[in-house]
């Protein structure tokens, strides 16, 4: 593994102390040392901001489950999944199933990532471990992904997926870049999410965020 950046500090007479003992003790240098405590707690740090943001997602579902909206993605069809059970459009159970399913599936997605991008089979493997293969089924906790802000999708194809809104932005910037502000406006249609030209920059917003969406303005 190449080691090209240089890193500087400045600690007490007692930390740099600290830390040749343990050095000595486990017959290893000083950096190497360093670098080990840098790893574990930039990897504790991302995994606390993981659990903290499924928690805010399990909460968002959560609420959905006890108040969808009519005209939902749940009332599109009635079918039985893999597991036998029945998805009636518009029943309380179905969307209680339905939410605890797309929880576990964000759950799984964001455990499973490996950077800040997972590819479309990725997404469509959390959706056949918690909900079935069938191709309708997939359709449908993909389009619910989108429209509750819980998944973004690349413009490309096969597309990429990812949790980041910072990643997703630049996406859209460079879909903006290459076909133009209305091909970004018909690839917001499924997210709660829309693009706002108030401002000096174009911007996307989505929820109570606004996230840039890069570029010049066209």
């Amino acid at each position: 593994m190449r080691r090209d950046n240089r890193l500087k500090t400045t600690v007490s007479d007692g930390v740099a102390a600290d830390v040749a003992e343990i050095a000595d003790e486990a017959d290893k240098s000083v950096a190497e040392v360093v670098r080990q405590a840098i790893r574990e707690y930039t990897d504790h740090d991302r995994t606390a901001r993981i659990e903290e943001r499924i928690g805010r997602i399990e909460d968002k579902v959560d609420a959905l489950a006890r108040g969808d909206t009519p005209g939902s993605d749940d009332a599109d069809h009635t079918h039985t999944n893999s597991d036998g059970m029945c998805d009636t459009g518009g029943s309380g159970g179905a969307r209680s199933v339905a939410a605890k399913r797309t929880r576990e599936i964000v759950r799984w997605i964001h455990e499973n990532m490996n950077g800040e991008a997972l590819k479309d089979k990725q997404v469509s493997k959390a959706i056949w471990t918690f909900a079935g293969d069938d191709p309708r089924t997939v359709r449908k906790y993909k389009d619910r992904l989108r429209s509750r802000g819980l998944l973004f999708e690349h413009p490309g194809d096969p597309p990429l997926w990812t949790t980041e809104t910072s990643l997703w932005r630049r996406w859209l910037g460079d879909l903006r870049g290459l076909s133009g502000q209305t091909a970004v406006e018909e690839f917001l249609e499924p997210y709660p999410a829309h693009l706002d030209n108030s401002g000096d920059s174009p911007t996307i917003a989505l929820n109570s965020d606004e996230i840039e969406a890069g570029g010049d303005a066209q």
